[in-house]
């Protein structure tokens, strides 16, 4: 069975978690019937190699994946077309955060939807979590926007380096290689920093 963009949003979403997730938790945050969950699952233990253990959403305490099923589930997703991937929240608040970091440009609302290519309330949504997981890390940031700057970071200078040295670390040890591409294309548009291209690669 080939693997779709259903699939793959669900193989980004295991490869995420960090504590055990039910069927029903996993179904809400991805919007698809416990049933399509299901059949994904399937599909993605019939893709993982031999010797890898299927993934089981146990009773009372839901799915809990290995470190060798978050590998498998990693390079199932390498293996995907860059074309044909989507990125999942996550994801695209890492775009988000790294071009408000490090764009030498006014950032809009329409800027960052073109970006990431999806809806206005999608990217509000996106910007609403990226101020509340902001509010509870150590660098003590605040997202804001202003007409004159548009969206940018209210924080010492020192700790927006610090910042965006833990995001890039964050990026070129656990992104996959797909989302890695879309990085590449996405950053070499942004105004001035062409050359993170050739520290991507």
């Amino acid at each position: 069975m080939l693997l779709d963009k259903s699939s793959c949003a669900l193989l980004r979403h295991l490869i995420g978690i960090q504590e055990p997730e039910t069927i029903m938790a996993i179904s809400k945050e991805l919007q698809q019937s416990r049933r399509k969950i299901y059949y994904h699952l399937e599909k993605i233990n019939a893709a993982f190699p031999d010797h890898v253990e299927p993934i089981e959403s146990l009773p009372r305490i839901g799915i809990r994946l290995s470190e060798e099923q978050k590998q498998a589930c990693r390079q199932l997703l390498d293996s995907i077309d860059s074309y044909s991937y989507i990125m999942n929240m996550d994801e695209r608040m890492q775009l988000m955060l790294l071009y408000i970091c490090i764009a030498h440009e006014r950032i809009t609302l329409e800027k960052l939807m073109d970006l990431t290519e999806v809806s206005r309330n999608t990217v509000l949504n996106d910007l609403n979590e990226i101020r509340s997981r902001l509010s509870k890390e150590q660098y003590q940031m605040t997202l804001y926007v202003s007409k004159s700057q548009g969206y940018d970071l209210a924080c010492h200078p020192l700790t927006k380096i610090q910042y965006i040295h833990s995001l890039l670390y964050s990026l070129f040890t656990e992104a996959s290689k797909s989302f890695v591409s879309i990085l590449e294309d996405k950053v070499s548009l942004f105004s001035g920093c062409q050359s993170l291209v050739l520290k991507l690669n």
